[in-house]
């Protein structure tokens, strides 16, 4: 069975910005982005973080497979399948 992935209204917000602001290169990539983000946390998103340093109760991760990196920090409700997107980082 497969997580529901929700983004807060910040990171939505911010990456939604972003990809209105960039050329179609840098759009493809944000769009592989995020579709790539939405699959990995769907899976078993437990197992691909390790606990936030600065916040215990998230987890954070970095995405395979993107040059440059890209990490995600996120919460988990297992008990509701969720996981709630707090952070996303392309450096």
């Amino acid at each position: 069975m497969s997580f529901t992935v929700v983004w807060t209204p910040e990171v939505r917000d911010d990456f939604i910005n972003q990809w209105l602001n960039a050329d179609s290169k840098t759009r493809n990539r944000f769009t592989a982005i995020a579709n790539a983000m939405d699959r990995y946390l769907a899976s078993d998103p437990e197992s691909c973080g390790t606990p936030h340093p600065a916040d215990p109760e998230s987890l954070i991760c970095t995405l395979p497979g993107f040059t440059p990196k890209v990490s995600i920090t996120f919460e988990v409700k297992a008990a509701d399948r969720l996981v709630r997107v707090t952070g996303l980082y392309i450096y």
